[in-house]
C-alpha cells in the first residue's frame, strides 16, 4: 500500500505542476491557480520556511518577498530551470549562487534581465554557460519584470538552493 501511496504522490506532483510562463499569458486565473498549487504544496518548495528567506535576503542585501518570488518563478522560469541539478531545459539551479561571480546579486540580476547582454560582456561564466547549454537561450526579462519581481524571484531561488 504504501508503495502506491509514494507513486500516487510522485504522479501528483510530475503532473500537477507543468510548465506555466504567464509573463505572456493573459489568464485571469493563472494566479489564483498557482497560488492554490503553492498552498496545497503540491510543486515542491511550495512554502519556504521563512529563515531561508531570511538568509536570502541578508545575503544578496536586498528587499523583497520570496512567496512572491515563487509564483513568478513558477510562472517564467519553471518552464526552463528547476531547483534541482536538472532543468527540463536549461540548467538545474542547485547550488548555482556559489558558482556565480562577484558581486553575485549584481551578476544574478543582470543574467536574469538580459543574459546575451551579459554574454556579450565578455563575462566568462556567461560564455561557460553558453557552451555548456549551446542550444537554450535564456528569456530576456527586461523590460517585462520591474525590479522587486527580479528581487524576489532572486530571494525564491537563492533561499531553496543555498
Amino acid at each position: 500500500m504504501r508503495i502506491y501511496t509514494l507513486f500516487f504522490c510522485i504522479a501528483l506532483t510530475t503532473f500537477s505542476c507543468g510548465p506555466r510562463s504567464g509573463i505572456h499569458e493573459d489568464n485571469n486565473n493563472s494566479d489564483q491557480i498557482i497560488d492554490e498549487v503553492s498552498e496545497k504544496q503540491w510543486c515542491g518548495n511550495a512554502v519556504m520556511d521563512s529563515q531561508n528567506y531570511d538568509w536570502a535576503i541578508k545575503e544578496l542585501k536586498i528587499d523583497g518577498d520570496g512567496n512572491h518570488g515563487q509564483k513568478l518563478f513558477k510562472q517564467n522560469c519553471a518552464v526552463c530551470h528547476s531547483l534541482n541539478y536538472k532543468g527540463p531545459e536549461a540548467a538545474g539551479l542547485d547550488g548555482f549562487y556559489q558558482r556565480i561571480p562577484d558581486p553575485k546579486t549584481e551578476w544574478f540580476k543582470n543574467y536574469i534581465l538580459s543574459s546575451t547582454k551579459v554574454y556579450k560582456s565578455g563575462d566568462s561564466y556567461a560564455k561557460k554557460l553558453r557552451t555548456q547549454y549551446p542550444k537554450e537561450r535564456m528569456t530576456e526579462f527586461e523590460g517585462l519584470l520591474s525590479d522587486q519581481d527580479i528581487n524576489d524571484i532572486m530571494i525564491y531561488v537563492v533561499g531553496n538552493t543555498k
